[in-house]
């Protein structure tokens, strides 16, 4: 009789519990709740991405193009993507939603596509004993207010989707941007710069300066670098806009090539940096980690003067991105010499190097295998943030520290400094297209938005498990790097297959001897 009232009681436990849980259910589902448990929450939009849609004044339509059978690399992709929609549709209050694309046939779709400037993809797959060759079609518009925006959707772009439709998102409604201005010199036309302009375009309402007058009250300013002297007057400028409160996102080094050699040149802006106790190395910054380029034949040859840095977890401008190709990079140092706070944001890995000129040795570097008892040099810091007081460069000039409104200090002066000028340059290796995030995050820090640093983050986001991750912000050195990278791998894959069955059966061995322990407790 005791044992029935015991089951019975457990089991209006049992119901009361399951009626709480489905009522949770139908109230979170109610209010459209979602918790987010992932690392770096990449489930949930950030407060930039929020703003976006909530403020939306018309009705913003996204339709997404996609072929009835996706590869498995794209498989994941679109799962992911229609959670970020679903994400933005409960933002956006009833005036954002999105679509599926239905068509008749893979014409029919096509055809579509082509209207709208979709590309499709060709990815090979084995079937029926064969390898095949399939056309894929994936992609979205986005409308809005008469006005359209295309975007192509790639394999592994899951974790860089939600800055790539934000931006978009922006740029459509019209958001007031922030306001940059940008400082090119003569010879930055001869570079291919669309990746770095585009973004740009994307992220601030942009101005251009010469800086052959004096600077208005534009807070922010993207520094691209020279290679030769600036006309005083320019330097002037410069100076001031600096004394007078600005903020400078610079990209700048002291090695570059005219296509038949590698040579150091001088500026007179690396006499002012100095003198605000900002140092530019004349040594070319190498590093074992580095691009691969083909030469002639059909192998591919290690540019150790093309490092291919990644940055650490310390700074949020640079943190958790990876594949940072530098192109001729200079060192980034702190001459001490006004007490400026310095903060390393980007270096090199524990196998580096440094090449002296002034008749740089490129032949011997690319002739010579990298190995680890030649790249021991410690990680040289390639991009910094200076914070303090500044004195004016031109403080003990008779001419221009008499001049009207001359401002001869700074106070908490704010400069990132990123060693190499070719940043404003577009990789030819697609792996390395999101390196210019590394200065969209110094601008916006500058700013002081973290928001668009966040979600730039977190498409770029390398993994808890990424050994080599590890063992370079360790400075592990362990003799050859990729075979200890595949012996710590096979560790821990034999671990992870041993360890679980033994801890179930130990569990199981401990619950056996629990009910036997009871049982014999029941009959004594």
């Amino acid at each position: 009789m005791a044992e029935k009232k015991l089951t019975g009681s457990l089991l209006s436990i049992l119901v009361i519990k399951i009626a709480i849980m489905v009522v949770v259910l139908v109230i979170a589902a109610y209010l459209s709740l979602r918790l987010d448990f992932s690392r770096g929450k990449i489930y949930s939009l950030a407060q930039v991405s929020k703003e976006s849609v909530r403020k939306l004044e018309d009705r913003m339509v996204v339709k997404v193009y996609a072929s009835e059978e996706l590869p498995p690399s794209l498989i994941s992709m679109d799962r992911y993507l229609k959670d970020i929609l679903a994400e933005y549709k409960i933002r956006g209050k009833g005036k954002f939603s999105y679509q599926y694309v239905k068509a008749n046939s893979p014409e029919h779709l096509r055809d579509m596509a082509q209207q709208n400037n979709l590309q499709y993809m060709v990815f090979q797959s084995f079937e029926n004993d064969q390898m095949v060759q399939k056309e894929v079609i994936y992609g979205l518009t986005i409308e809005y207010q008469g006005k359209t925006e295309v975007v192509s959707l790639q394999p592994n772009m899951e974790s860089k989707l939600e800055y790539t439709l934000t931006t978009r998102f922006r740029k459509l409604c019209g958001v007031e941007l922030p306001r940059v201005v940008v400082y090119r010199d003569s010879s930055y036309q001869y570079f291919p710069t669309d990746i770095l302009e585009i973004g740009l375009d994307q992220n601030y309402r942009l101005s251009s300066t010469d800086l052959a007058l004096p600077l208005s009250d534009t807070p922010i300013m993207l520094f691209t670098g020279v290679l030769d002297s600036l006309h005083t007057e320019q330097l002037y400028n410069l100076d001031q806009y600096i004394m007078k409160g600005g903020k400078v996102v610079f990209l700048q080094d002291r090695v570059t090539t005219d296509g038949q050699g590698v040579y150091a040149f001088e500026s007179n802006l690396f006499t002012m940096l100095a003198s605000y106790g900002i140092g530019l190395g004349r040594e070319l910054v190498l590093d074992i980690n580095s691009d691969l380029r083909r030469l002639g034949g059909s192998v591919d040859v290690p540019y150790p003067f093309y490092p291919v840095v990644r940055g650490g977890n310390e700074n949020i401008i640079t943190r958790n991105i990876d594949g940072i190709a530098l192109y001729l990079a200079s060192e980034v140092s702190n001459l001490d010499t006004l007490g400026l706070k310095y903060t390393p944001i980007l270096k090199t890995s524990a196998y580096s190097n440094k090449l002296r000129g002034p008749n740089f040795p490129i032949e011997q570097v690319l002739q010579t295998v990298p190995r680890y008892e030649i790249y021991n040099h410690p990680p040289i810091t390639v991009g910094a943030i200076f914070k303090g007081d500044l004195p004016s460069y031109f403080a003990g000039d008779p001419v221009y520290s008499q001049r009207p409104g001359f401002v001869p200090k700074s106070k908490d002066s704010e400069l990132i400094v990123y060693g190499d000028r070719e940043l404003i340059m577009d990789p030819d290796n697609p792996r390395y297209g999101d390196r210019n995030f590394i200065v969209f995050n110094a601008i916006d820090y500058l700013r002081g938005d973290e928001s668009m640093i966040n979600i730039r983050s977190r498409s770029i986001r390398t993994s808890l498990l990424d050994v080599r991750e590890y063992m370079e912000r360790t400075n592990m050195l362990w003799g050859d790097q990729v075979k200890t990278e595949k012996r710590i791998k096979n560790t821990v894959r034999a671990i992870s297959m041993i360890v679980p069955p033994l801890l179930l059966m130990g569990l199981i061995f401990v619950t056996v001897g629990i009910q036997n322990r009871r049982r014999k407790g029941i009959v004594l």
